[in-house]
């Protein structure tokens, strides 16, 4: 597989778009397949984690074919353990075992292992997922806490300290209703996701049974940390209508109302869809 960045073009390439939904500062547009956009090489990565050392996780894939784990993704494990999270993503076989001895901590004093089992993956906060690819060959496993520290004071964290954890607890109730609000559209394989009607990321996976594995990670968590972030930030605006049309109360500056952001048919022939990343953008 040959390496190369991939233009928007090429992300974009065989999909149509859906109408937006919003929610609070976080707007969502579907990307649907129009055809000719699903890679069924790739299956939903159907994942094992456990570790036996710091800095380390071990990945069983059960699925019969390859998958790609994304970028970012982490495991806040129930048991007494220290939770961990990697930086770039990993391309797998089916039923490999796969050893990522440059993963990190992200529950600073938090110590343990964890046991081997189906946990539930969550894709690290925005803020914090660039920073960890750029880390991704580090064998350092609290090389993320600063970052996580600087992250939980930009949210209002009450508890200090390189914890994700204390955000996941204190906007449990925030982060539920992503998930609850945004509803996934038929043939949808990604999405455009907006924050106070900027485009902030461009999310695209190989099939449609892949996008309904990764959709929650990605809003709860991912990107749904953006909108907290936002929202804190607008708190203290003097809240106005939008615009005189509008009855949508906001501190945004621009309205998300029933938008539809117009996306270029690519021209690009039968591009390579997966495991990519350019900047906030991804192909899972």
């Amino acid at each position: 597989m040959t390496n190369r960045t991939l233009s928007f073009e090429d992300i974009l390439y065989g999909v149509g778009h859906g109408r937006m939904q919003s929610v609070g500062h976080m707007g969502v547009v579907p990307l649907v397949d129009e055809g000719d956009a699903e890679d069924d090489y790739f299956e939903a990565p159907n994942l094992r984690v456990g570790n036996r050392n710091y800095g380390n996780v071990d990945l069983d894939h059960q699925g019969n074919g390859p998958t790609i784990v994304p970028p970012g993704a982490g495991w806040v494990v129930r048991q007494s353990a220290q939770d961990h999270a990697i930086g770039s993503g990993v391309l797998m076989r089916g039923g490999e075992h796969r050893n990522i001895d440059t993963a990190f901590c992200i529950e600073e004093s938090q110590g343990g292992y964890i046991s081997q089992g189906d946990h539930d993956m969550l894709v690290l906060p925005a803020a914090m997922r660039t920073q960890a690819l750029a880390m991704r060959n580090e064998r350092e496993f609290g090389k993320l806490w600063e970052s996580i520290r600087q992250f939980n004071r930009s949210c209002g964290v009450s508890q200090s300290g390189g914890h994700l954890v204390y955000f996941l607890r204190q906007f449990e109730k925030e982060l539920d209703e992503f998930v609850a609000e945004f509803e996934l559209v038929p043939r949808q394989v990604g999405a455009i996701i907006l924050i106070g009607g900027r485009v902030v990321g461009i999310e695209r996976a190989p099939t449609v049974a892949f996008w309904e594995r990764l959709w929650v990670p990605l809003v709860r968590v991912c990107y749904g940390s953006m909108a907290i972030q936002a929202a804190k930030l607008a708190s203290g605006r003097r809240r106005q209508p939008c615009a005189a049309h509008c009855t949508c109360w906001s501190a945004r500056s621009t309205c998300m109302r029933g938008s539809i952001v117009s996306i270029p048919r690519a021209r690009v022939p039968n591009p390579i869809l997966s495991g990519r990343s350019t900047g906030s953008s991804s192909l899972i």
